[in-house]
């Protein structure tokens, strides 16, 4: 099983980020009590779980300055679910959140009950529509001013994807989108949208089961 340094390493070859930085974004997060797992160093450092990778993920992924780590997890971690596969009009699950989901989905990943999708293996490049993982946000310097959008994509097999999308519960447009968003708050600025492909997802996932050769901390 992966260490946190593990983890981070994995997370960071990933990302395209130095492992540097997203080390930072652990001790940012392992600084608030039982946020993510910790115990020990070296050989008996705690086994990272599924949850740990999606908290990790989430802040390297969607913090714009490594600062940003706790702002970024208190804002994405509880957005509930509003979209999904065949939900229509029904209202949105609250149990539902963003991070259990991500949760949910790198655990699947993990064991390998998504199967072979083609979308989780780097190979043969990565077209638009494998993005596993979108996160939306206002560029301030207030950011809880603005509400958060994320969308997960789950792919089954070669055709089949599902696509859940996440907003805050104080915020409910028809469609949460950008242009929901500009729409709704006319002061927003420069807005970002952050994307990960379904095989960077797939490489932090297995990476829980499969530790490598490099220092534990």
């Amino acid at each position: 099983m992966a260490t946190s340094g593990e983890l981070c390493r994995s997370i960071a070859r990933a990302l395209g980020l130095p492992f540097e930085t997203v080390r930072e974004h652990l001790r940012n997060i392992r600084a608030r009590k039982n946020v993510i797992t910790f115990k020990g160093y070296g050989r008996g450092a705690a086994a990272m779980t599924a949850r740990d990778a999606a908290r990790l993920l989430m802040v390297a992924a969607g913090s714009i300055f490594v600062k940003d780590s706790l702002v970024t997890l208190d804002t994405y971690s509880g957005l509930v679910q509003v979209a999904g596969p065949n939900d229509g009009e029904a209202a949105p699950d609250t149990k539902m959140t963003f991070e259990v989901q991500l949760e949910a989905m790198i655990r699947e990943i993990a064991a390998g009950t998504l199967g072979d999708a083609p979308a989780y293996s780097r190979a043969g490049g990565v077209p638009i529509r494998c993005m596993a993982l979108a996160m939306t946000s206002v560029v301030a310097d207030k950011p809880y001013a603005f509400p958060k959008i994320a969308t997960l994509r789950r792919f089954v097999g070669a055709r089949k994807m599902e696509e859940r999308t996440f907003a805050p519960d104080w915020w409910r447009p028809a469609e949460p989108d950008v242009a929901a968003l500009v729409r709704g708050f006319p002061d927003a600025g420069l807005v970002q949208i952050r994307e990960v492909p379904a095989w960077a997802v797939a490489e932090i996932a297995l990476s829980l089961r499969t530790a490598g050769d490099e220092p534990r901390s």
